[in-house]
């Protein structure tokens, strides 16, 4: 390859074909050498473009055609971006919204079944349900309905119904549809009530208005994970009672439901209400906690060691953890994000390939895009992709200048500051787009809490509370250590 004047010059290759390669056009070269993630750009590009199925399908068709035709050299990285793109147009295409609920704006009696332990709030109960039928009024038959509805019950006194995931309710309620934003930076219900597939939200004056029909007998791995996560849940409000309780829960399974508005204003206004979510690090914990017991005890097999090898055993063994992981804590997109850059990570251990960050981070994204397209607009995902991105290009650059600054014992902790600091420049435009919002003291408060709530409160909560499903006395003693720091939080 050879350049005139800085104007790029084919040359034939070894089979007579021209290329361009990395001198002329160093970005073609990055792409060429990152294929990846030239295709999760591309999808995340043909997420974004309102087409019909059609158009998208075409794009695909010219991008494949592209790739068969031009092996390298910018007809391989256009016929790539067009297939990924047309691939991205076609996944945002075949996704259908909700269906309408034919018993909006009235009182109705819902039937079907419930989709995961209700969430039990200071102002009452939330349940989701996907419904299997409707009546207008009660004693008359049902007409058949599919889809998923949430419904909120009132408490006034009366203790909580004990709903498990699989249980077949009948619910009598006032059903509503959701709103879209009434002025600008206003909530959008309507595309969230889209983005999680509820086509009504209805109010229950009273648990005595659900009657449960059938009791849970089927079983799948969503199940029996949203079940683990209910006993969880369970154990730890046995232990730990209180908005302590209610901290401990958030940082073992995510689920924040049982916060009151005081303590989430709280995170908010410090800067830490993202370490209410299942984040990378805290699956990365989980996960490393898991790597190095099974590790441990596989070196005392000689057949692992001299055969497949410790570590690729290791990998296959913790891929299934690591889903069953994620679905326990809900499959929030942080946790799915996560869970696709372990995924690579360890595939990449079985296959004994090196990993590229970059390349792991789109492949976490293509991954969660191709589940759902819709995530793309969702501000979790936004947020948690922006804060490891500004880990992997911020904080590199500020780790550099902050090993000049204090002593040797002071390093750790400028550089949990630095990281703290690139990830909230990352994501302040974000924030301040979603939540009109930005808490400087984070930088600050970070550096107590990031290591207080990863590397203790999460093992202390996960641990204690799964052991407080068989074990509860043994389990007693770990999670109300977990509550003293959650207090010291």
């Amino acid at each position: 390859m050879r350049t005139v004047a800085s104007v790029p010059v084919r040359t034939p290759d070894a089979r007579g074909r021209s290329s361009v390669g990395p001198t002329a056009w160093p970005w073609l070269y990055v792409w060429q050498g990152r294929p990846l993630a030239l295709g999760a750009v591309a999808f995340t590009a043909g997420c974004c473009v309102r087409t019909s199925i059609v158009g998208a399908v075409v794009l695909m068709g010219l991008g494949i055609w592209g790739l068969i035709k031009g092996r390298t050299g910018i007809g391989f990285i256009l016929g790539l971006a067009a297939a990924f793109a047309g691939a991205g147009a076609v996944a945002t295409g075949l996704r259908t919204p909700p269906p309408d609920a034919p018993f909006v704006g009235r009182w109705a009696l819902v039937e079907g079944w419930v989709v995961r332990a209700p969430d039990r709030r200071p102002d009452g109960d939330r349940v989701i349900i996907d419904a299997v039928g409707y009546a207008p009024r009660l004693a008359v038959s049902l007409h058949p309905w599919s889809g998923r509805v949430r419904a909120a019950v009132a408490r006034n006194g009366a203790p909580s119904i004990d709903l498990r995931p699989g249980d077949r309710i009948r619910i009598w309620a006032k059903w509503r549809g959701f709103r879209g934003p009434q002025f600008p930076g206003d909530f959008d219900g309507a595309w969230w009530a889209a983005y999680r597939g509820w086509s009504a939200t209805g109010w229950a004056r009273s648990p005595m208005d659900i009657v449960r029909t059938d009791i849970a007998q089927t079983w799948d791995v969503r199940l029996a994970m949203e079940r683990l996560r209910d006993a969880v849940h369970r154990s730890i409000r046995d232990a730990v009672p209180g908005p302590a309780g209610a901290v401990v829960r958030a940082f073992a399974t995510g689920d924040t439901s049982g916060l009151d508005e005081a303590t989430q204003e709280d995170f908010r206004r410090s800067g830490l209400s993202h370490l209410l979510a299942v984040s990378g690090l805290n699956l990365a914990i989980i996960s490393g906690l898991f790597v190095v017991g099974l590790a441990w005890a596989l070196r005392r097999l000689p057949a692992v060691a001299e055969g497949p090898g410790v570590r690729r055993v290791v990998a296959a063994s913790a891929l299934p953890f690591v889903g069953a992981y994620t679905l326990m804590v809900g499959a929030s997109p942080s946790a799915v994000r996560a869970a696709w850059m372990v995924s690579w990570v360890l595939f990449c251990w079985i296959s004994r390939r090196p990993s590229d960050t970059p390349t792991v981070l789109c492949a976490a994204g293509l991954g969660l895009l191709a589940v759902d397209p819709q995530a793309l607009f969702d501000p979790g995902t936004q947020l948690s992709f922006a804060a490891v991105g500004g880990l992997m290009w911020v904080y590199p650059a500020l780790e550099g200048r902050g090993r000049r600054w204090g002593p040797r014992w002071l390093q750790p902790g400028v550089q949990v500051s630095l990281a703290s600091l690139a990830a909230t420049l990352a994501t302040l435009p974000i924030v301040a787009a979603h939540f009109q919002r930005v808490s400087w003291v984070g930088v600050v408060a970070n550096v107590p809490a990031a290591p207080i709530s990863s590397f203790v409160l999460v093992p202390l909560a996960l641990v204690g509370g799964l052991l407080g499903c068989v074990w509860p006395s043994a389990a007693a003693p770990l999670l109300g250590l977990a509550g003293v720091f959650a207090d010291l939080l």
